[in-house]
Order: C-alpha cells, then sequence, then structure tokens
C-alpha cells in the first residue's frame, strides 16, 4: 500500500485510529527523487513531518 499511495496509507492509519507509526531504512523500494534509498518514500525529513501533522500521527521511534 505504501509504495502505491504513501500519503493515502497514511491518512487510512489514522483514520482507523493509529497514533504512532514507526519507519526504517533504507528499503530497496522507496528511493528518493536522487535515487538514493529512503524509509521515506521520497519524502524529505520536513515533508514527512508535514505528512505526520496534517494526519495527527507521530514516529517516536525508527529502527
Amino acid at each position: 500500500m505504501l509504495t502505491e499511495d504513501f500519503e493515502g496509507t497514511l491518512q487510512t492509519l489514522s483514520k482507523i485510529g493509529y497514533k504512532e507509526v514507526e519507519f526504517a531504512e533504507p528499503y530497496y523500494f522507496s528511493p528518493n527523487s536522487d535515487g538514493k534509498k529512503s524509509g521515506f518514500y521520497g519524502n524529505n525529513a520536513d515533508q514527512m513531518r508535514a505528512l505526520l501533522d496534517k494526519y495527527g500521527l507521530t514516529a517516536p521511534a525508527a529502527h
């Protein structure tokens, strides 16, 4: 689901009651626009913060 609609997946998680998510990187299937691997599916840290805020989610941990 994340690879097809990253933001929509975050929205769905929020709607069904999740409050926290956890990211991990690198993932081979989520390259940044510069081709480097990232667990943020092409988003930079500022974009991720905005998406998390938009859907009332936090990411208190990562691995």
